[in-house]
């Protein structure tokens, strides 16, 4: 392995060497995959693979981009126009792309320009060409989330300075299993530090777990997700960074164990939960290492996790339950506000910049009647987009978004296939949202439709409002307390209570459609 020394400028050229070694060595598998770990970064909407006869990687969209564009990638190590060319048929073949990404070691070969080889591919295929030039790879890999990348292929380390004591570079363990670090990722910077200044100091006794809890579509999954690839955290937990995403299935805990076992190299051939709890255990003591466990159900699923922590093993876990959160960690409890107007509309822009340009006090009313929800203004900004593309009028379509009901009918964005189990499946909104609802029991399902039908603009109610609506309930207070812990209701002061504008949307799409309050 080579060794890292100071310096921006060092670690640049290490990288800019590490790359040649690899290409004169003929690493075609490992420069394939390294490039299609970087063109994810770019473009998250590349999420189907294709294994070459190489044992290397390809890349493939099957849902446009934010720019609208269908890509298909396709690395090479062989910089030459024949190559470009038989790429370029292989991905016509496949039929889903516009844009043909080429990663390149080199500026240019074959004495042609980039604008020569886009000419050249338009003519014969019929579909354009982006190179992405060594600089450009440079550029990606000297990126903090993306250094492990550098460990991972090119063999690049670090190691302590006898003089000092101290670490020549920054580089921490490589978080091989977490998925990719979220774009966009807009107004949680102060998320992040109160976060950071709930870790523990690795000195306290007591076991060290936080629990971040939040509304339904308020990134939670894609927060916990970028807490893997925060420099500052990775350098604090050098010893691994661990994560695992469990959701209602109930085998989801022991492939939890088995997959990190396996990172800390423990053998759980045979084992059972407790067991494999207590072997990665032993492993973990006087190890800095930080477990994410995202979207947990159960507090009963962080039974076997709870036995790994002490000092300097911490974890973070994220819950759509806010009961589930209490329960588990009490004394350590954040909840993920929405997003404030400026954040709001930040993210529109990164969609739709035109758009909210054109209508500045429209698209912050939006945000404002989305009451800032991150996955409402990702649907949001990509419609705004889709409308901007073709050139038609947005004004209309902000206003016709504002009470929530198109954005549930439409499917959750691609880029969110990493963070989101139903985006996987071309889920909707709406579906995502149901999937929280069914778990509540008969009566508190009711009792939330029958709420969020009634709903005011905003959506708040008082104890004795509450009791009206649910004239059929004997006693309020215990549906009141499941929906409180289940996130559907919100404790505000004076004994008030609010539901999200998405929830109250939902609410309302449901009731249209059904023919009687028992049906849904």
């Amino acid at each position: 392995m080579q060794i890292l020394s100071p310096g921006l400028n060092t670690w640049r050229l290490e990288i800019k060497r590490g790359l040649e070694a690899l290409t004169e060595a003929q690493r075609h598998r490992d420069f394939q995959r390294l490039g299609v770990q970087l063109a994810k970064r770019l473009w998250p909407e590349l999420q189907a693979t294709e294994e070459q006869r190489d044992g290397g990687e390809d890349a493939t969209s099957f849902v446009s981009g934010s720019d609208g564009l269908r890509r298909s990638l396709s690395v090479s190590i062989t910089g030459t126009l024949a190559k470009i060319r038989q790429d370029a048929k292989r991905i016509k073949e496949r039929g889903v792309a516009i844009d043909c990404l080429v990663f390149m070691t080199t500026a240019a070969i074959d004495n042609l320009g980039a604008s020569d080889w886009s000419r050249t591919v338009d003519e014969e295929f019929g579909h354009g060409l982006q190179i992405i030039p060594q600089a450009e790879v440079i550029t990606l890999l000297e990126q903090p989330e993306n250094r492990w990348l550098c460990k991972e292929y090119l063999g690049l380390g670090m190691e302590e300075d006898k003089a000092t004591g101290r670490k020549t570079q920054t580089l921490s363990t490589p978080v091989a299993n977490a998925p990719p670090s979220p774009n966009p990722f807009i107004g949680r910077k102060q998320d992040i530090k109160n976060i950071w200044n709930m870790f523990g100091d690795g000195n306290s006794s007591e076991q060290q777990a936080v629990a971040l809890f939040g509304k339904i579509g308020v990134g939670k999954s894609t927060f916990l997700a970028h807490l893997a690839w925060e420099e500052k955290i990775r350098v604090k937990f050098r010893d691994g960074v661990y994560w695992a995403a469990l959701g209602q299935n109930e085998i989801a805990v022991p492939s939890m164990l088995r997959e990190w076992c396996r990172l800390a190299d423990v053998d759980s051939a045979g084992l059972l939960p407790p067991n494999m709890a207590a072997r990665l255990g032993e492993k973990l003591i006087g190890r800095e290492v930080l477990l994410l466990v995202d979207d947990v159900w159960r507090a009963s699923d962080l039974g076997e996790v709870q036995r790994l922590l002490h000092p300097t093993v911490q974890l973070v876990f994220s819950s759509r339950l806010p009961g589930v959160a209490y329960e588990v960690s009490p004394g350590k409890t954040y909840n993920l506000e929405t997003l404030d107007g400026s954040a709001g509309v930040e993210l529109l822009r990164h969609f739709a910049g035109n758009a909210v340009d054109a209508h500045p006090e429209k698209c912050l009313e939006l945000v404002h009647a989305l009451d800032g929800l991150p996955l409402a203004l990702h649907v949001a900004g990509r419609l705004l987009a889709s409308r901007q593309r073709l050139g038609l009028g947005v004004e209309a379509l902000i206003e016709s978004l504002r009470d929530g009901a198109i954005i549930l009918e439409r499917n959750l964005p691609p880029n969110m296939k990493p963070f989101i189990e139903e985006a996987n499946k071309n889920s909707t909104v709406a579906e995502l949202v149901r999937r929280s609802v069914d778990y509540l029991p008969p009566q508190a399902r009711k009792c939330f439709f029958c709420l969020g039908a009634m709903a005011p603009k905003p959506a708040t109610f008082n104890l004795e409002a509450i009791r009206d609506v649910w004239f059929f309930v004997t006693d309020p207070l215990p549906v009141l307390s499941i929906l409180v812990d289940s996130g559907f209701l919100e404790p505000l002061s004076n004994n008030r209570f609010q539901m999200h504008a998405m929830l109250v949307a939902y609410a309302k799409w449901r009731l249209e459609g059904a023919e009687k309050l028992e049906d849904l």
